[in-house]
């Protein structure tokens, strides 16, 4: 059978714990400025199969910039225009969506385990449940 830790192995566990902790939270923090820069810089333009509307989004799925590379949308009703807008606004987003994801994923994933980890509660319980009472003579 495994001996049960002292209050003062307890400490120095703790201790060590923190010491990780603080560490992953400043890697976390350079990692969240890198991510930031990525988001900040991220664009994606969509094109029309017939090259009459181009449309450029951001991260956040706005507009940055509309073009009309040929002249086309001038011989376009007003409805089949703003179908054209709508669907190649459609494809850009979706674009964006998969790129914005595919930056953000991992930092969510490795955010969720050390919330787990760090919960107040179940990790104070887990360490009470693993000490022998403290004995006031160590």
């Amino acid at each position: 059978m495994t001996p049960r830790p002292t209050a003062r192995t307890l400490l120095t566990s703790v201790d060590d714990r923190l010491r990780e902790a603080a560490t992953e939270l400043a890697e976390m923090r350079l990692q969240a400025a890198r991510i930031q820069a990525q988001l900040r810089a991220l664009r994606h333009t969509t094109t029309t199969r017939d090259r009459g509307v181009a449309i450029t989004l951001d991260a956040r799925g706005a507009i940055v910039e509309l073009r009309f590379p040929i002249a086309r949308y001038r011989d376009m009703a007003p409805a089949e225009l703003a179908a054209t807008l709508m669907r190649a606004y459609e494809q850009a987003r979706s674009e964006v969506t998969v790129r914005t994801d595919a930056i953000v994923r991992p930092v969510q994933a490795h955010s969720e385990r050390i919330r787990q980890e760090l919960d107040p509660e179940g990790a104070f319980a887990r360490l009470l449940a693993e000490t022998d009472p403290v004995d006031p003579s160590e």
